[in-house]
């Protein structure tokens, strides 16, 4: 099984983030806030800026993706700016997907860090919307003012990860004649493949070089 990749560190982000997701996946430091669903109620928020850590498994947030897997737990951290009856909340979130290339099916690792800001309004029932026509502000009522980060952060995820992994833009693939990983190694078909018509034709000299001679058949006198 693949060691996890670390993720590279980004100015800003608390150290707790970082080790939540880096050499050791279950290392997650006891400050950060273990929330299935990520839900911040600001029912008694204050007012003012505040800072949020969180983590939480991809089977919390229901990540699920048709090219990729997550090994590992998502960490987030979020600045909560309010301000009465708005919010805004921005932050980081960052894990690892895990994929198989689509040209050598070999199984490699993609850091995943992306930022987010969303706009939270608070207004009462009858002015909620499902959808604002902006995917990054969000109306929420008055009598039951909770949101749900989690998944503003599982769409992010998704949206972050390819549909066509590639291990590397110029992945060579696998071989079509013997199935050998062209990266790793070269193979006999592939050399005669690049030679073209003079190869085929040499290939052919050789092997009528190999057979052996044909008897000719005696004649019979009458």
């Amino acid at each position: 099984m693949m060691a996890p990749t670390e993720l590279p560190r980004s100015g800003g982000v608390p150290q707790s983030i970082n080790a939540a997701v880096g050499e050791n996946w279950l290392d997650i430091p006891a400050q950060v806030d273990w929330l299935a669903h990520m839900k911040l109620d600001f029912f008694n928020w204050p007012d003012g800026d505040q800072t949020r850590e969180f983590a939480a498994t991809a089977n919390e947030l229901h990540l699920a993706s048709d090219t990729c897997i997550f090994p590992g737990p998502v960490a987030v951290w979020a600045t909560v700016q309010k301000a009465e009856e708005q919010v805004v909340v921005a932050g980081q979130a960052r894990t690892v997907a895990r994929a198989t290339c689509v040209r050598c099916l070999e199984e490699f690792d993609i850091p995943v860090d992306e930022a987010f800001r969303a706009v939270v309004r608070i207004v009462p029932p009858a002015e909620v919307a499902a959808d604002t026509g902006d995917d990054d502000f969000f109306l929420i009522p008055a009598t039951e003012p909770v949101w749900d980060l989690g998944e503003v952060v599982r769409q992010l995820i998704l949206l972050a990860v390819p549909d066509n992994p590639l291990c590397r833009e110029d992945c060579q693939g696998l071989c079509p004649g013997c199935g050998r990983n062209l990266n790793l190694e070269s193979c006999v078909c592939t050399d005669r493949k690049s030679g073209g018509a003079l190869a085929q034709l040499g290939d052919l000299i050789q092997q009528a070089q190999q057979r052996p001679p044909k008897r000719g058949r005696r004649s019979t006198g009458t």
